[in-house]
């Protein structure tokens, strides 16, 4: 599959970073904002604190500057230990593993360590499901990149099968679905979906009390036809590799999509 980069899993595999790799350790952790917004803040507070003390204020202005002074401390340090983490990223060994990635995306080693895409927690692997050496920092468990044990066929099933449980129906179908766009009975479309995620929000009623909460629409689109999907869906479709979409005419009614 195309997804997967030889140059990198060699360089990987001599315990090396690559630049990508570097690139996204760097934009992932960004202690920068807080680290200035921190000392900003400290010498602000240290500013209005001697002025107040020059000018004879006490009481309540005294306490603001105390609130002044946290909120900067807090930050200062909240930048020191988002630097922190980032250099110990950068330093850190290259660490292999063998494990799988789920029908659901989320990696795991076989000593079942969970790993984290970008260090962060909760995120999904964008890997298709199936059985991979991967390659990790120790540092917030951060998933680097993986070399793909499976075979090509293996991890087209897991994602055929992750793409049915996420649309609703069972991959021993598909070989239906393909009879019936040969007969017309179903459209089917061919190439390289183009993915799109859209936040909206909507006014939620709880306990008496009125609030915005935030939604998020996943779509797919292949030959000027845009199909509404799901986020589970969202995560099975990737850049780059090739699907089927079939669906019934009229109102656009997706009924399956499989890897081409």
């Amino acid at each position: 599959m195309e997804i997967f980069d030889p140059k990198s899993i060699e360089m990987n595999k001599r315990g090396q970073k690559t630049e990508k790799q570097v690139k996204e350790i760097k934009e992932a952790v960004q202690p920068g904002l807080w680290l200035y917004v921190g000392l900003g803040i400290l010498v602000f507070g240290g500013c209005f604190s001697s002025m107040m003390g020059a000018m004879g204020g006490g009481g309540a202005m005294s306490v603001f500057g105390w609130i002044i002074a946290a909120v900067g401390f807090f930050a200062a340090v909240r930048g020191f230990s988002s630097w922190n983490v980032r250099r110990k990223l950068l330093a850190d060994k290259i660490q292999t593993a063998e494990g799988t990635v789920s029908m659901t995306f989320d990696a795991e080693t076989t000593e079942g360590l969970a790993l984290a895409p970008q260090g962060m927690a909760g995120m999904k692997a964008l890997l298709p499901p199936g059985d991979y050496r991967f390659f990790f920092l120790k540092t917030r468990n951060y998933l680097l990149g993986a070399e793909p044990l499976s075979s090509e066929e293996e991890l087209r099933n897991g994602l055929n099968e992750a793409l049915a449980n996420a649309i609703g129906y069972d991959r021993s179908q598909l070989d239906e679905f393909r009879r019936q766009a040969q007969e017309g009975k179903l459209k089917m479309l061919e190439g390289t979906p183009k993915l799109d995620m859209r936040q909206s929000s909507v006014t939620v009623y709880e306990q008496g009390e009125q609030h915005e909460a935030a939604v998020f629409n996943y779509s797919c689109a292949l030959g000027g036809v845009k199909f509404d999907i799901s986020a589970e869906a969202h995560f099975a479709v990737f850049s780059g590799i090739p699907y089927r979409i079939y669906y019934r005419e009229g109102g656009n009614s997706l009924v399956a999509i499989e890897v081409a």
